[in-house]
């Protein structure tokens, strides 16, 4: 089953798009519900009266005795003090509760079209700070040296049981990570027995980010072992562990597969296929790429797909949210479930088949995540009619 940013997430059990918005409109749906919350109020309060002209007691909870001992000492007025104060409670409580109802079918489409609308606005903001931003100056690295970080915080950030956690790296100041788009650092720090455990990480932070940059992993169990491999697992076991804020880490340049080797140019459509923390260089990709007026690319589709609804985690998918509103014409992103990411086929993936565009002329495929699922995606890709050599692997 798939979910789309074109819709609030309620959970990932979504199956598809938001309707199209009814004809009425935001407004006839808003004052539809305002005469609704008006002609229930009326009803409430005529109620009410009647039970405070005839009724007697009204107690929440129960019947009201006036010679109950727990009322007010000062006479009657205390028990019809203490019993109007009841009355109303409940009656307030009711009253908000049907202000609410008629809301509960509008609040979503309100909120989706202001999102929406706000969106339109941090588009043009996001732009603005693309093209003016201090780009800093690289941390110089040279052949096969490796360069300093000092690890400031580290955070778990929950998803798929808690498992990913992110971590800030300080740099000198003004320096950012001498790293391209779509570019890995490697991380190589000591464990508890002074063995190197090294790997490589795809920063979750702007490349042009200045004094630091950050990057997400997991708490290397052996499950994650199966997934990303010993050494990294290995890697982000030590650093979740045994790695506190103040130690150091030597880092330099990861590897680069981002290269687009198909004949057809300009690239005009990207399709990003991901899994688990795959999604990470997606997003970084998707901001450069989507913010840059001069770039030829004017449609992007991400597909991410896992086995559970728990590794869609927060940040990730937020950020994703959160570009959708910016770029509703121009990024289509759908969170797939797959019920075995390892050994199904995609191809009998419904919500996966649907959420993957035909290839045509211009179309470059990106997909990101452990090895076994890259080579399942590069296969699929091929039996959809896409070219070879316009899919790029980032492992």
């Amino acid at each position: 089953m798939a979910v789309s940013l074109d819709s609030p997430l309620i959970s990932h059990t979504l199956s598809s798009r938001l309707n199209p918005p009814r004809s009425v409109g935001v407004a006839g749906a808003v004052v539809t519900a305002l005469a609704r919350t008006v002609f229930k109020v009326a009803l409430v309060y005529l109620a009410y009266l009647t039970i405070s002209e005839f009724g007697g007691w009204v107690k929440e909870g129960g019947d009201t005795d006036p010679s109950d001992d727990r009322s007010d000492s000062t006479g009657i007025f205390g028990v019809v003090g203490r019993t109007s104060y009841l009355r109303l409670k409940v009656w307030s409580r009711s009253f908000l509760s049907l202000l609410s109802t008629p809301f509960k079918s509008v609040i979503p489409e309100v909120n989706h079209y202001w999102r929406l609308s706000w969106g339109v606005l941090a588009k043009y903001r996001d732009r603005y700070r693309y093209l003016n931003r201090d780009r800093g100056t690289p941390l110089s690295i040279q052949g096969d040296d490796w360069g300093v970080a000092t690890l400031q915080s580290k955070q778990s950030i929950g998803g798929d049981g808690g498992r990913y956690v992110k971590y800030t790296f300080g740099l000198p100041q003004g320096k950012t990570l001498p790293v391209g788009m779509a570019q890995q650092v490697k991380v190589c720090c000591l464990d508890g027995g002074d063995n190197v455990v090294k790997g490589n990480f795809y920063p979750s932070s702007p490349r042009h980010t200045k004094g630091h940059f950050e990057i997400v992993g997991t708490k290397g169990t052996p499950e994650d072992g199966g997934v990303w491999g010993k050494e990294k697992a290995d890697l982000d076991r030590t650093m979740w562990e045994e790695i506190d804020v103040g130690d150091e880490v030597a880092i330099k340049p990861g590897k680069s597969t981002l290269e687009y080797r198909g004949e057809a140019l300009p690239v005009t459509d990207i399709v990003y296929i991901c899994n688990g923390l795959g999604v990470i260089p997606m997003i970084g990709q998707l901001t450069e790429v989507l913010n840059s007026p001069s770039s030829s690319v004017s449609t992007c589709t991400v597909v991410w797909v896992n086995e559970r609804s728990s590794e869609f985690y927060g940040p990730a998918y937020k950020e994703l949210e959160d570009e959708f509103y910016k770029h509703n014409r121009k990024l289509d992103v759908s969170c797939c479930l797959e019920r075995d990411v390892y050994g199904g086929s995609l191809g009998e993936n419904e919500e996966v088949e649907k959420s993957t565009p035909e290839y045509g002329e211009g179309t470059m495929a990106v997909v990101a995540g452990p090895d076994y699922f890259v080579k399942k995606v590069n296969l699929y890709l091929q039996q959809r009619g896409y070219p070879a050599n316009c899919i790029c692997a980032l492992g």
